[in-house]
């Protein structure tokens, strides 16, 4: 049996979720490993509509963003999802910590003004 495109997200959330939410005690390698795990299962993830797609775009970025230090890619997928999907509160949250940790201050503070008059919902 084939898994839905919602099913796989709905997985996909709860394993990014729980990287994200790990302490960052782990080895890198460790840690490395686990990143490559979670972006081959979102590769996975084909399909859906157009909110489905914002959802995969977010799941990337808040991986890549998954660190103290600004990530090209996390902005990147961030921007996508966003554009996909302007009522992403979650996304626009995470670009606006993007920006931050680039020192583009201003940006952020935009991304952050516009997650606070977002709806609350990230799932559909």
């Amino acid at each position: 049996m084939m898994t839905s495109c919602k099913e796989l997200l709905d997985q996909a959330r709860v394993k990014v979720d729980e990287f994200i939410t790990q302490p960052q005690i782990a080895a890198v390698g460790d840690l490395r490993a686990q990143q490559t795990v979670l972006l081959d299962f979102l590769s996975s993830i084909k399909g859906g509509t157009i909110k489905d797609k914002a959802a995969v775009q977010l799941l990337y970025g808040k991986i890549y963003n998954h660190s103290d230090s600004y990530s090209k890619e996390a902005e990147s997928f961030l921007t996508k999802s966003i554009k996909l999907d302007p009522s992403l509160t979650e996304a626009w949250n995470n670009l606006g910590e993007c920006y931050w940790k680039k020192k583009e201050y201003e940006n952020s503070r935009t991304c952050f003004m516009n997650a606070l008059g977002c709806p609350s919902s990230t799932k559909e």
